[in-house]
């Protein structure tokens, strides 16, 4: 399950586990650099309280929770 966030200069997705909600990747777009998101720059160090800050708004929206398990018959 991916999750998205967009702030005026950046894309932020999260990539989480359906099972276990654990994050399995991320990605983080600078859209003033690559307006066409055809970069990932979240490893980039002059970026890191950016990601942090967007990494905290995205468990705010949506809290990393295993997915509701279907009943068992």
């Amino acid at each position: 399950m991916g999750y998205s966030l967009r702030t005026d200069r950046f894309r932020y997705v999260e990539w989480r586990d359906l099972t276990s909600g654990e994050v399995t990747d991320c990605e983080l777009y600078d859209h003033v650099a690559d307006p066409r998101e055809s970069i990932n720059v979240i490893n980039e160090p002059r970026l890191h309280t950016a990601v942090a800050e967007l990494q905290a708004r995205a468990r705010q929206l949506a809290p990393a929770s295993p997915a509701a398990k279907p009943p068992t018959q």
